[in-house]
């Protein structure tokens, strides 16, 4: 049957779709790559275009804005300097100095650009060109003009693909558009900057070409962050700086990029699931064909509304939770669905029943990982990925202690010394996804998040213009099957005990929310959360993203983290520090000379583990594993004044959490662990003999 898959997948698929595997089918890809650009070509002057407003500024709360961090964002983007995916404020010019990822660097860089693209209009004789193409950690610079299905062949180790990526999202422009808006004094300067930017960006980036075309899912991002701003800053475009000349190359940029999208859908053409690539797609689809509106775009719109529809439930398990086993992919996803869901109202388009139920289920989970911070509490892969980064929170921090906190940065001051505070990005937030998830379903639990983050709130408010739909299903319920089974302990004889004491707070009244689908349960009192990866079944998941964390637990006291996840740190650089962030030893479990599962690639996970949850109650879970002819059992009891863990195993292990000296909490951010000893708050007890309530 599995070979039939594709077959199937073909026969039952869109028109859209069938032509993509039709042309993948091709083995030539000299053809491929000619079938490809006839696709993009194409007059777009001999269609009808309509531009539409998504938003009306005027609607959109601004006074969050604040004057010294957006001050500092604007210096840093009209200097060029970004702090890129844990780069530090580095400058993108063609010719500055790199810092290097763990002593790599590179000396390739292009001292000019390279215009690949002519188009009728240029930048102005006094803007200094960004190399959009560079990995601005190690220096090493894309070739701009190689085929883009080559770029990934041979990537030196060290670069890193994703960080030219992450920079062509765009995410600082609707930062510059939204200030242009708040400060009228610094607009006109703010505008030209903009303009350059884009201009820049579509000269020295050919559709099909260079690092910028090698992955559609940043062609889809890029195309929400630049037509987003657009809408913003033409709005106040007082001087018509975006004037005509202007705006036909840029719909005709932005409809380039959705013809990229649509011939390279990231869809798994061999019957599988989709994943948060697919999804991407879909969503840069729904605001192209949104704001750009041509009898070609209205197609594009019709196809991703019916698709979001299948991907929404197919992607989105029955718990509300991600299926790719990540909580930092479920809030890129979930902020994809609710933004793709506005233009949806906005455009008049029905909301399914069953769609409604899940963005409930969706926003539940989101609060089911919300530590009483507002940042998730970190479980399988974290790249950071955002759809936008409209107010960045954070704080500012002494210049010359950034890499006292931030061990990436060691070289940092030695480079740059200009500023005296740089801010420092929050990368672990989930409220601002939330406040938008109120926007659309007015869910009570998110008011108050609202309050706090209005400008997001706003936004996606007036996306959805005067046809609001509120998109709220009460059906909120969380509760817990108690649960009571034998288990027989003699033939686990190796024990290992840990008490975390609490000298303030404690744990009354406490309650219990799970997510049995995705694998975790979070005991909560107030002012107290215990977070537990529990077991999961890994035949409901994609394993790419997934780590050797089961049985692993954090804890929130006092507005502070224990005891948290790794996170991920790097991905692709370095093969050997993304498993070091991916296996046992990176969490706080128990470790054995094996692990639970085999990384049989750098995003593919062979599971090999079994299990199931032995005990569960408002006061205490019991979860056993087994895997490699080993069993273990992990039982936690919460009492007012203590939590007890205890393990037994059938094989001598290590809980050695201790060693774990370094934590990642955002991508390419590595910092030294200080959550794993005892504080004025909670006290850390360790006994080799498991200790009974």
């Amino acid at each position: 049957m599995d070979k039939l898959k594709p077959l199937i997948t073909f026969l039952e698929s869109s028109e859209i779709i069938k032509r993509n595997m039709l042309i993948k089918l091709v083995r030539n890809k000299k053809i491929t790559r000619l079938l490809k650009r006839m696709n993009y070509i194409g007059d777009i002057s001999s269609q009808l275009v309509t531009i539409n407003r998504m938003i009306d500024i005027k609607k959109v709360d601004l006074k969050e804005i604040e004057t010294e961090k957006f001050d500092f964002l604007m210096r840093m983007y009209l200097s060029h300097r970004f702090d890129v995916l844990g780069s530090g404020w580095v400058s993108a010019s063609y010719d500055s100095v790199p810092l290097g990822l763990e002593g790599i660097k590179y000396s390739n860089q292009k001292k000019t650009s390279q215009i690949i693209n002519e188009l009728d209009i240029t930048v102005t004789p006094d803007y200094r060109r960004i190399d959009w193409s560079r990995d601005l950690k190690t220096g090493f610079s894309f070739d701009n003009r190689v085929h883009s299905d080559r770029i990934r062949s041979k990537i030196p180790r060290g670069v890193d693909i994703k960080v030219p990526w992450e920079l062509s999202r765009m995410y600082h422009l609707p930062q510059i558009a939204l200030y242009a808006v708040k400060r009228v004094e610094v607009r006109s300067k703010l505008i030209k900057e903009y303009k350059n930017q884009l201009i820049d960006f579509f000269e020295t980036n050919q559709i099909g070409f260079g690092v910028n075309y090698s992955n559609p899912m940043e062609v889809a991002i890029r195309s929400a962050n630049i037509l987003l701003s657009y809408d913003i800053i033409k709005q106040v475009d007082d001087n018509n700086d975006l004037d005509d000349l202007f705006k036909a190359v840029f719909i005709e940029q932005m409809v380039l990029h959705g013809r990229f999208i649509i011939n390279n859908l990231e869809y798994n053409y061999r019957g599988g699931e989709n994943g948060n690539h697919y999804l991407a797609n879909l969503c840069g689809l729904i605001f192209i064909s949104s704001f750009i509106e041509t009898e070609e775009s209205q197609k594009w719109m019709s196809f991703a509304e019916e698709e979001l529809r299948k991907e929404i439930s197919n992607q989105f398990l029955e718990d509300g939770s991600f299926f790719e086993g990540s909580t930092a992919y479920h809030r890129l996803c979930t902020e994809m669905v609710f933004y793709s869901i506005a233009i949806l109202i906005e455009n008049n388009r029905d909301i399914a029943e069953e769609i409604i139920v899940k963005v409930n289920k969706m926003i539940d989970f989101s609060l089911l990982i919300r530590k009483g911070n507002g940042e998730f509490v970190q479980i399988g892969d974290n790249d950071s990925g955002r759809l936008f980064k409209l107010n960045p929170r954070g704080q500012f921090i002494d210049v010359y202690k950034i890499a006292d906190i931030n061990k990436n940065l060691q070289e940092y001051t030695n480079l740059y010394q200009d500023e005296n505070v740089i801010f420092n990005e929050n990368e672990l937030l989930i409220d601002s996804v939330l406040a938008s998830a109120y926007a659309l379903t007015r869910y009570k639990s998110l008011s108050t998040i609202a309050e706090n983050y209005k400008l997001e709130y706003s936004l996606l408010n007036s996306i959805q213009g005067t046809k609001k739909r509120i998109l709220y299903k009460d059906s909120h319920e969380n509760s817990i099957d108690v649960i009571e089974k034998e288990i027989d302990l003699r033939e686990l004889s190796f024990q290992d005990s840990t008490i975390i004491k609490f000298k303030n707070d404690k744990m009354r009244s406490v309650s219990v929310r799970h997510a049995p689908e995705f694998g975790v349960h979070v005991f909560e009192s107030e002012g107290v959360q215990l977070f537990i990866r529990s077991y999961v079944d890994y035949k409901k998941l994609r394993t790419g993203h997934a780590h050797n964390d089961l049985l692993h637990y954090e804890i929130y006291c006092n507005g502070r983290s224990y005891f948290s996840d790794s996170g991920s740190y790097i991905y692709t650089p370095i093969i050997e520090k993304r498993n070091s962030f991916r296996q046992s030893s990176a969490h706080n479990v128990p470790k054995y000379s094996e692990e639970i599962t085999d990384f049989v690639g750098l995003f593919k996970v062979r599971p090999l583990c079994s299990g199931e949850i032995i005990v569960l109650n408002n006061n205490e879970i019991g979860i056993l594993l087994e895997f490699r002819n080993i069993k273990h059992y992990r039982h936690f009891y919460i009492h007012e004044d203590y939590i007890v863990i205890n393990d037994y195993g059938s094989e001598k292990f290590t809980l050695d959490y201790e060693k774990n000296a370094y934590l990642s909490k955002g991508y390419g951010i590595l910092q030294e662990r200080t959550d794993n000893v005892s504080t004025e708050d909670i006290e850390i007890i360790k006994s080799n003999v498991c200790v009974y309530s």
